[in-house]
């Protein structure tokens, strides 16, 4: 598989859209390291090749100091120093991707979607039904979990199928910033269509990139998730359910320190518990997950796990906490609101998630 990024880093506190990002108690960083941070959870991932766009503000100071940590990450990346944002410099972007030889390209137009996944099992699945799929247009979503499980599945439009393990699928004429997509349906984005000299930095971007039907899977399983969690803009999940991220205190350095289902929050260290809130409220746990569930790519760089005796069944309530993240209550949702829709409904319900959704989730991987 190719890793194709491209983005354009702006210090902003909103999104490249202008919705605001709440964090709540969560720490703040910026788009610099954030993009770092992501970069280095894709490198768990076996790539055919690297390919990274990447187009910074002006008001960055020190711009090549930024490509060189690109390139310690990624040494042998095709670095770029700009964004592609019209249709010709894509086409030429796609071009060059069609001589790689490889038909499957995780396409990245945001920073901050980390690869959190605590080993590939998940993303092999995602990748063997693709090059088992014969059909002309096929692609993946790898991010934005509480959409693609419970809310996609309870709209009949979808006509939402379970695959597999660990593997869902609908059609739809979709072009989107976080996907993995075959070259047909990259090239199909770009090519089959004009836009003119309409400013087009993501597929998904306001009057964006059109699309023939594709086939689209879903992983079961999170792989990927927004650095600022879930507020859309149109809509937004509680963060409760899907919290924002952070970096880990001594992520840089690999000096990690995890306090495992300790009761109280340690200053400088990792609190790992699931049967606590999280961190919307002050002191709560930094991850709501069992020790089996820490990203792949933070194996490495933990120092020290300090381990306290649980008072309750991990595993129920680890999955209890996977249940409320697949289902995600929407606590704004404007389509719902206009139609009349009271927005404690909202507040209070989760949609529902099939079974054989539920099996995988709690016991996959």
């Amino acid at each position: 598989m190719i890793l194709f990024i491209n983005v354009f880093l702006q210090e902003s506190s909103r999104s490249a859209l202008g919705h605001p990002n709440n964090r709540y108690s969560f720490k703040d960083f910026s788009k610099q390291e954030i993009f770092l941070y992501t970069l280095e959870s894709y490198k768990v991932i076996d790539w055919k090749e690297v390919i990274i766009y990447c187009g910074l503000d002006d008001n960055y100071t020190d711009k090549e100091q930024f490509y060189q940590q690109i390139l310690k990450i990624f040494p042998e990346a095709n670095l770029f120093k700009f964004r592609n944002a019209y249709q010709k410099e894509w086409q030429i972007a796609i071009d060059k991707i069609c001589e790689i030889d490889d038909d499957l390209i995780w396409y990245a137009g945001n920073h901050d979607h980390p690869y959190l996944a605590p080993n590939n099992i998940q993303l092999d699945l995602i990748i063997e039904a693709l090059n088992n799929c014969d059909e002309k247009y096929k692609g993946a979503i790898y991010s934005h979990h509480p959409d693609n499980l419970s809310w996609l599945m309870n709209t009949s439009f979808f006509d939402w199928k379970y695959e597999s393990k660990g593997v869902c699928s609908y059609h739809a004429k979709r072009a989107e910033g976080i996907m993995i997509v075959n070259k047909a349906l990259f090239r199909n984005w770009w090519f089959d269509y004009n836009y003119g000299d309409s400013f087009i930095p993501r597929a998904d971007w306001v009057n964006g990139c059109k699309s023939e039907l594709a086939k689209i899977f879903l992983p079961v399983n999170v792989l990927c998730h927004h650095f600022d969690g879930y507020n859309l803009g149109s809509y937004m999940y509680h963060t409760c359910d899907v919290p924002p991220l952070e970096i880990p205190e001594g992520f840089w350095d690999n000096q990690i320190i995890i306090d495992y289902c300790s009761n109280y929050k340690k200053e400088g260290n990792t609190l790992v518990n699931p049967n606590m809130p999280n961190k919307i409220i002050k002191d709560g746990a930094d991850l709501r997950c069992m020790l089996e569930d820490l990203p792949l790519f933070w194996k490495g760089r933990i120092k020290k796990i300090n381990y306290y005796e649980p008072d309750f069944n991990l595993k129920k309530i680890r999955n209890k906490v996977r249940f409320e993240a697949a289902a995600a209550r929407r606590i704004s949702y404007n389509q719902m609101l206009q139609k009349g829709m009271d927005s404690s409904f909202l507040l209070n319900y989760r949609p529902k998630v099939p079974l054989c959704i539920l099996k995988d989730l709690f016991s996959f991987f």
